[in-house]
């Protein structure tokens, strides 16, 4: 086994592009964040694309932009991509991937490493290729607008606190009208009132994900994340897109069963492991 580091995210999807395609749902968060990268004027300063190889075969493809190293492949690959992650001194605050190879990986790290790892959350990643539509609640779906950011901020904001609470603070507004200018971000509107939202995310040749469902604790219940993401789901396949896909926590049985019934299929679980620093 070799690990291979790449300088930028085009040089990376150059060389994996072929690997990944081959199973687009499971790799669509890999694929997604090194589209977006290779895209971006302003990358971040700690970024991390590689793949690992078994003579001239590649068997595993490695992505770190944002807080866990993502990872697909082999479990066989991990004691070598640890020991090469450990020899360019990068700080790795977890990983996100196919459970066996998440924890063989945390394993080998560690061992590589020092310190500990624990579980964040399980995850399951969800496809969908064709609707079927809700009873749809009041209201409509519309695009947001400028004039909408200071409330999608706190949302994603709540959103994080929920969802994520591991994960380091970010800075919501900036995102928030990242997401709105970049025509990426949709609220489900009742009497003139936001009351959810939902937003699409790394497009793909062929795919995209939905993310930050998010309704308000007071306004659950009423069906209008069904809706919007019912609705946002049909909009992005009327548009080309073969397939959606989103993530899901195992542990939220409310939007996973919301996912399903609208068409969502699970097809693969993810497991998110934090590493721990070693005391000095």
């Amino acid at each position: 086994m070799r690990t291979v580091f790449f300088e930028t995210a085009g040089d990376f999807l150059q060389a994996a592009r072929d690997y990944l395609e081959a199973d687009q749902v499971i790799n669509s968060l890999i694929l997604g964040i090194a589209e977006r990268a290779s895209r971006s004027d302003n990358p971040p300063a700690e970024q991390i694309f590689a793949a690992v190889y078994d003579g001239e075969a590649m068997t595993g493809a490695a992505v770190m932009s944002g807080f866990y190293l993502l990872l697909t492949g082999r479990p066989a690959l991990v004691d070598d991509l640890a020991k090469a992650l450990v020899e360019t001194g990068i700080h790795l605050p977890g990983v996100m991937a196919p459970g066996e190879l998440s924890e063989a990986f945390a394993q080998a790290w560690t061992a590589a490493s020092g310190g500990t790892f624990e579980r964040d959350m399980t995850t399951s990643i969800f496809e969908l290729t064709a609707v079927n539509p809700p009873t749809y609640a009041p209201g409509q779906m519309r695009p947001a607008t400028a004039d909408d950011i200071p409330l999608i901020a706190g949302w994603i904001a709540a959103f994080q606190a929920e969802a994520a609470p591991h994960e380091p603070p970010r800075d919501t507004t900036a995102t928030a009208r990242q997401r709105v200018e970049g025509g990426a971000l949709y609220l489900w509107e009742d009497g003139g009132q936001a009351v959810s939202m939902a937003a699409t995310a790394r497009p793909s040749a062929h795919g995209i994900t939905v993310n930050l469902v998010y309704t308000p604790p007071e306004l659950r219940g009423q069906g209008y994340a069904t809706s919007c993401v019912a609705r946002l789901s049909q909009q992005m396949l009327d548009s080309g897109y073969r397939f959606c896909t989103l993530f899901a926590d195992q542990n939220n049985p409310t939007s996973t069963g919301i996912y399903r019934r609208i068409g969502y299929r699970p097809v693969g679980d993810f497991h998110s492991n934090r590493f721990d620093a070693p005391e000095e």
